[in-house]
């Protein structure tokens, strides 16, 4: 949902470090359901720039838990050596319709 102003606020997120694709894409589904987020995330390992990286939209106290969550905290069993957060980006409506693991 937007907030009560009708924003919705998005961030970008880069994780870098070691993750477990399962474990990190249950978990962040979960958590962002549980949060009202909305956005994506997906694997690019391989890559010489970041293994993880992803969206999250919804009311900013939310959508600023969940980036803070996963680029922090991180999920049990990741190793999260370092991350990257956009400042956030507003508008008036959501550009996805769920969370989904790519």
């Amino acid at each position: 949902q937007a907030g009560a102003s009708g924003v919705v606020t998005s961030f970008k997120f880069e994780i870098f470090g070691s993750v477990q694709a399962a474990t990190v894409g249950a978990a962040a589904k979960y958590k962002a359901q549980e949060l009202g987020v909305r956005g994506w995330l997906r694997f690019t390992y391989g890559t010489a720039e970041h293994q993880v990286e992803g969206v999250a939209e919804g009311r900013e106290q939310e959508a600023r838990r969940f980036v803070d969550w996963i680029c922090g905290v991180g999920v049990p069993g990741s190793i999260i050596e370092g991350s990257l957060i956009s400042p956030p980006a507003r508008s008036g409506r959501h550009q996805h319709d769920s969370f989904e693991v790519l």
